[in-house]
């Protein structure tokens, strides 16, 4: 009768053993892990300590540091006349530009060509407008040439309402026929 169960027990023994050696592992693995977070926290208290140590030394040589400055360096805070006239003149430095606010009405991309004489009746002047300098020959030729500052000049009304005539009949057939989609 022992000779049938032998098989069975050495079967669980092996289990056993098995089961034994993975707890022994992942108890080795846990204490493994808790021992880096202590080594981490060690290592983040060493740090401290050292800024401390390091800010204990400062003040304690403060006296030393303030008699140097009032034999030797003799520094001070920098006080608003050095950057300008006054503080007010400081302040408005400090001051964000004002941005212009667009409140332009809101004008859809579509209009009929057949209630209308020409394409000038479709230019629409928005309700910002900025000025376009145009750079002289003397400033020089080139890319270099014109400075940053100046803004590019802005096409002339002419070439808008020609665009207007060659272009608007085109987009306006390709709508309708369903086409460039």
């Amino acid at each position: 009768m022992m000779r049938g169960f032998a098989s069975i027990i050495w079967t669980a023994g092996a289990a056993g053993a098995i089961l034994a050696c993975y707890l022994v592992s992942l108890q080795v693995a846990s204490s493994r892990a808790e021992l880096e977070r202590v080594e981490e926290q060690i290592a983040y208290v060493t740090r401290d300590i050292r800024k401390l140590e390091t800010e204990i030394g400062t003040r304690g040589r403060l006296s030393q540091l303030e008699r140097w400055n009032a034999r030797f360096l003799r520094l001070s805070a920098p006080e608003a006349d050095q950057f300008a006239a006054n503080a007010y003149v400081v302040a408005a430095m400090a001051r964000p530009e004002p941005t212009p606010r667009l409140e332009a009405p809101v004008i859809l991309a579509e209009a009929e060509r057949d209630g209308l004489g020409s394409p000038s009746d479709l230019v629409v002047q928005a309700s910002l407008t900025s000025e376009r300098t145009i750079p002289t020959s003397d400033e020089g030729e080139g890319p270099d040439a014109a400075s940053p500052d100046i803004p590019l000049p802005a096409a002339s009304l002419s070439e808008v309402i020609s665009d207007l005539e060659n272009g608007a009949g085109k987009v306006r057939a390709s709508l309708d026929t369903g086409e460039g989609e």
